[in-house]
């Protein structure tokens, strides 16, 4: 767009801003994607001004996880109802979800007769993973067991397994019960790290 000059005031002694070139008679931005960018003069014989680059946004340092005792872990198995089962099948490590409770400090699995049972029943060494996580707050908590499993068969402790309400979502009779006596507890537990006004996407 052509400047305009007030009356009785020279054209040429009207200056030339920094962020302007003269090309033609007409003052136009002064192009920063141009050769001008990289040191070269612009028309008007002022350096141009070289932009600079926005820092990244400051991150917030990461709490560390905090170690469960095992108290701990034992409330937050008691509030699930789905872990994963890991155990070995022909030599290959299988992980599978599995509804369960918690009843004397141990794991109590229903299962159907077959592959599974095959492997399980006669103290196979087993791990027992169990988890919640809130992706808002990039937070959560994970709780891990490494036990021995067992079947059970006593009639008795049968019966009081199935006054206890255990019901898979699978269908199925269900009617083997499995016990993971766990060797080994551990758990963590990582705090919220989202803050306002942080970004809720994931970095």
């Amino acid at each position: 767009m052509t400047s305009t000059v007030p009356l009785g005031v020279r054209a040429s002694s009207v200056p030339v801003l920094p962020d302007q070139q003269c090309i033609g008679g007409h003052r136009q931005p002064l192009r920063l994607d141009g050769p001008s960018v990289q040191g070269a003069p612009s028309p008007n014989g002022i350096a141009p001004t070289t932009l600079i680059p926005r820092p990244p946004p400051e991150r917030r340092p990461r709490d560390r996880a905090v170690v469960l005792d095992r108290a701990e872990c034992a409330s937050l198995l008691e509030g699930q109802k789905v872990g994963r089962l890991g155990f070995i099948v022909d030599g290959w490590p299988v992980v599978l979800p599995m509804n369960y409770l918690l009843e004397s400090g141990e794991i109590v699995l229903r299962t159907d007769s077959g592959t599974k049972l095959s492997a399980l029943r006669h103290g196979a060494q087993v791990s027992f993973q169990v988890d919640s996580v809130d992706p808002l707050y990039r937070s959560g908590w994970s709780v891990l067991i490494f036990g021995l499993a067992v079947e059970v068969i006593d009639a008795s402790a049968i019966a009081l397994l199935r006054s206890l309400g255990l019901s898979s979502w699978e269908d199925g009779d269900k009617d083997s019960w499995i016990r993971i006596r766990p060797v080994q507890i551990t758990g963590r537990r990582l705090p919220k790290a989202w803050r306002y006004p942080d970004s809720t996407s994931e970095p």
